[in-house]
């Protein structure tokens, strides 16, 4: 292992002696066989990246063992070493019609919410005319996932490993199928910190519907900040799709079946266990000076390492968070 730095970074100093005692194997000697790291810069790096901006991931599992469709914001090469799996892939423009992925907030962010062994099509009705492509992997082939593609694995006969690269993206263009569940991410998101997670269904629904006048007053702040965000979302749906009022075509689908909180899914999240879960209360140790001005308790608050949610002023203050005057 000391000749194979990027299997010592893959596996770690412990994985090859649980492997062996998961086997029974009583071998104490273990031959590594890879391609020299130092000669190979594609190779070389740290626990995570290497000099591209790549990740890689190390998968290993029985046969049998199903992953659920998932997709990642990047291109990806998996490189099968061992064993053989059965890759479903999906487009992404059958995303919204019947993959209906978890929302951007959910701890599931990224995996489709059907059960491709038993849909229920009774909630999930699209899933019935979803298409994709199927592929075998055996040891030594590669293939390339593009970005934000479904990927269904089914891990068939013996010990399956493979490995799952990363790429950066490079300067290519946006592959257009890709685009709406790209822009529904930055949706999701921006709805959500203007109006907080729980609203980002509703809020989506009116403006798809053109219905957000009746729900802003538009004599406050609120309510300008409210015409100014719906607007906003169609523009960013116009702008990137080329189609013009594209926002009534694709934002009753972001919402159908999507969107809705499950139980377990809070803000002081800490346990799956939801009935588990037990409230955690920190005593006010606030000083006057704190109290009285918060930006030094969050300072302090960062300073001992509490993630502290970003600060976003709610009023335009000029060369803060809105252009400077000229």
């Amino acid at each position: 292992m000391e000749s194979a730095p990027f299997a010592q970074q893959l596996l770690g100093p412990w994985a090859l002696d649980r492997l062996a005692a998961a086997m029974n194997s009583k071998e104490q000697e273990w031959n590594v066989f890879c391609s020299d790291a130092r000669r190979n810069a594609f190779l070389i790096g740290d626990l995570s990246r290497n000099v591209y901006g790549s990740h890689y991931h190390l998968q290993i599992g029985g046969p049998g063992s199903l992953l659920p469709a998932s997709y990642q914001p990047h291109d990806r090469l998996l490189v099968q070493v061992t064993g053989r799996q059965r890759i479903l892939l999906i487009s992404p423009d059958q995303a919204f019609s019947g993959l209906y992925p978890y929302p951007v907030h959910h701890l599931y962010d990224g995996f489709s919410m059907v059960n491709f062994e038993k849909p229920s099509l009774d909630i999930w009705s699209g899933f019935d005319h979803v298409k994709g492509q199927l592929v075998v992997m055996s040891a030594g082939d590669v293939l390339y996932i593009p970005p934000y593609w479904f990927v269904h694995e089914q891990l068939l006969d013996g010990t399956n490993t493979a490995l799952w690269i990363n790429l950066a993206p490079g300067l290519r263009p946006r592959d257009p199928i890709a685009i709406p569940l790209q822009v529904s991410r930055l949706l999701e998101e921006r709805v959500a910190a203007a109006e907080g997670v729980p609203n980002v269904r509703h809020w989506l629904q009116l403006i798809g519907h053109g219905d957000e006048e009746h729900w802003v007053d538009l004599k406050t702040v609120v309510g300008y900040r409210r015409i100014v965000l719906a607007q906003e979302v169609r523009d960013e749906l116009d702008l990137n799709t080329d189609m013009a009022d594209s926002w009534e075509k694709l934002l009753p689908g972001f919402v159908d079946a999507r969107l809705l909180l499950t139980p377990w899914l809070n803000q002081n999240f800490r346990e799956r266990l939801y009935l588990l879960d037990k409230p955690v209360r920190l005593q006010d140790d606030r000083s006057e000076e704190e109290r009285r001005y918060p930006e030094l308790f969050r300072q302090r608050l960062e300073g001992e390492n509490w993630q502290v949610p970003k600060h976003v002023s709610t009023l335009p203050i000029p060369g803060y968070n809105t252009p400077a005057a000229p």
